[in-house]
């Protein structure tokens, strides 16, 4: 009798693809990842007008595939736990538009002969221009979120502003160097608050990739007077 063997785990990118075909659990995947913090079942029943229970079954799909991550609610009421639902990944769509971008950006880098980091600066500030005056720190966050990369503002002390990333749409490019793609990425938020003003990128925290949950940690600063 031929040995069986045990079938190989699917690509995660084909796990997210499969999860994201249901456009019911699409639509549910959206509204978290388009959320400005965490939500929670009740609150995505209410918006789709369906029993909870069409909820859960969709987050546990997607909490599966990698797309949603599930966290405890620390403010609920004693009794059973809540769980709160944000995003952890990114649709292979918007992933394989990120890497083209990724390729263009390096390969300008290396026709202009200067570094990641300086390439990722320019590329922000030429594409952030039109965001100029705007609230700086939501003006950042919007931009990461176009960009895949599911921030969350974390309000520190003072002037002191951190946005959590929680999807990494470079995850596989950042694991194999991150001494390039994370400078990249660097040189983008630094762009991007120059092009906006007042905001200044004290420095990138780095995390897994794969794991997600990197800091870029930002400062208030005072913006100048337009003049008419």
């Amino acid at each position: 009798m031929a040995k069986r063997t045990a079938p190989s785990p699917a690509d995660p990118a084909e796990l997210r693809a499969r999860a994201l075909a249901e456009p019911a659990r699409r639509r549910v995947w959206e509204a978290v990842r388009d959320a400005a913090r965490p939500v929670g079942i009740a609150d995505l029943a209410r918006m789709f007008g369906v029993h909870p229970n069409t909820i859960r079954l969709h987050l546990a799909r997607l909490v599966e595939a990698g797309l949603v991550a599930e966290e405890i609610e620390t403010d609920r009421h004693p009794g059973r736990p809540g769980y709160r639902y944000r995003p952890a990944g990114t649709d292979p769509v918007s992933e394989a538009a990120a890497y083209r971008r990724l390729a263009g950006l390096l390969a300008q880098a290396v026709r202009a002969g200067v570094g990641a980091r300086d390439a990722g600066r320019a590329a922000g500030a030429a594409d952030a221009s039109h965001l100029a005056g705007a609230d700086p720190v939501a003006a950042m966050a919007a931009t990461l979120a176009t960009q895949g990369f599911a921030p969350e503002v974390d309000t520190l002390n003072g002037d002191r502003v951190d946005i959590v990333l929680h999807a990494c749409p470079f995850a596989e490019a950042a694991a194999t160097d991150p001494a390039t793609i994370c400078q990249l990425h660097l040189g983008l938020a630094e762009g991007t608050a120059q092009a906006i003003g007042g905001l200044h990128v004290d420095g990138l925290r780095i995390a897994d990739p794969h794991r997600a949950g990197c800091r870029v940690q930002l400062r208030r600063a005072p913006q100048a007077l337009r003049r008419n």
